[in-house]
């Protein structure tokens, strides 16, 4: 249990390995002679590897801790409110990296402990039931799985079960280089809201400061205005669609300086 118990991050390791062991009744009876590995592994150990609903608790366990982290800072909030926004389900789109493997998710959150999360073609539901400082609990399409966790920035969780251990990255909040990238083709909501219209479309040619979409929040409508100029190389929000602070509605590809 102190080998299930325990994640480690950041080294190579055979924790995978050991706990397979540890389940083989032969092994743990003492029964194992020295050519153990070479007859039952001889082309080598593997450990399984994580499938999209395991995927799904890390995005959305990054979902959850980013919220407290922001409820922590805030001033004066009342706990019932954790969570609360006014627009009703709130739907992100993110980018991600594990291992050589890229893929988009669409994370929608009806409330602050439940999230649907779609990826690789799936869907599933993601329920939080306790969270601590290095563990997770989480209904996953109705199933109770426990989680260890470290997360090292916003945009990087390594997560560790019984069987598998795996770095996830939200590639969208990696930091910037330099301030001048900052400043780049990314445009995103200003502020929990909906998108009531698009005035441009991929792989058109924008200008600086040209109208690109119009925001609703707050029954204020705002003016989404070009950051560079460039040609729009991403569009992903759509008309209608309700979005949170921060997420990312289009890309602008930034044309070279003249």
């Amino acid at each position: 249990s102190a080998l299930q118990a325990t994640a480690l991050a950041g080294v190579t390791h055979n924790r995978a390995f050991l706990l397979e062991l540890l389940d083989q009744p032969i092994f743990v009876e003492g029964g194992a002679t020295t050519d153990y590995i070479d007859r039952h592994y001889p082309e080598g150990f593997s450990s399984e590897q994580p499938g999209t609903a395991s995927l799904a608790a890390g995005i959305v366990l990054q979902q959850i801790l980013a919220a407290e982290q922001h409820f922590a800072s805030a001033l004066s909030v009342n706990e019932e409110l954790r969570g609360w926004v006014s627009t009703g389900p709130v739907t992100r789109r993110h980018t991600y990296e594990v291992g050589d493997a890229t893929f988009n998710a669409e994370i929608t959150s009806s409330s602050a402990e439940q999230f649907s999360v779609t990826l690789m073609e799936a869907t599933h539901t993601v329920t939080l039931q306790t969270l601590n400082a290095d563990r997770v609990a989480l209904l996953i399409d109705g199933q109770r799985v426990v989680l260890g966790y470290h997360q090292s920035d916003a945009a990087v969780i390594m997560l560790a079960t019984d069987q598998y251990e795996v770095t996830l990255i939200n590639t969208d909040l990696i930091p910037p280089e330099s301030a001048e990238d900052a400043q780049g083709g990314k445009v995103q909501a200003p502020m929990h809201g909906q998108l009531v219209s698009l005035l441009v479309e991929a792989d058109q040619a924008v200008e600086k400061d040209q109208r690109l979409a119009v925001f609703e929040a707050m029954k204020m409508q705002h003016e989404i205005l070009a950051p560079v100029s460039g040609v729009v190389q991403q569009v992903n929000g759509h008309v209608g669609q309700q979005m949170a602070a921060g997420d990312v509605i289009m890309l602008i590809e930034e044309a070279e300086a003249e």
